[in-house]
C-alpha cells in the first residue's frame, strides 16, 4: 500500500514538472547568432533567456 502510494505522488509530481516546461516554451525567440570577431553565423549556437521573476514577454 505505501508503495502504491508512493508511486502516485511521483507520478503527479512528474505530470506537474511536465506542465511547467510545456509552458516555459511559448515564447519564439527569433534571430541569428554570429561570431563576435568575424560576423559568421555559427552552426549550432544555443540561445537562453533568464529572465527576473517581475519580467514578462
Amino acid at each position: 500500500m505505501k508503495r502504491r502510494r508512493l508511486v502516485n505522488y511521483l507520478c503527479a509530481i512528474i505530470s506537474l514538472l511536465c506542465c511547467l516546461k510545456v509552458h516555459a516554451q511559448q515564447i519564439t525567440v527569433t534571430g541569428k547568432v554570429t561570431d563576435q570577431t568575424n560576423g559568421n553565423p555559427l552552426a549550432g549556437a544555443s540561445v537562453n533567456i533568464f529572465l527576473k521573476k517581475q519580467q514578462r514577454f
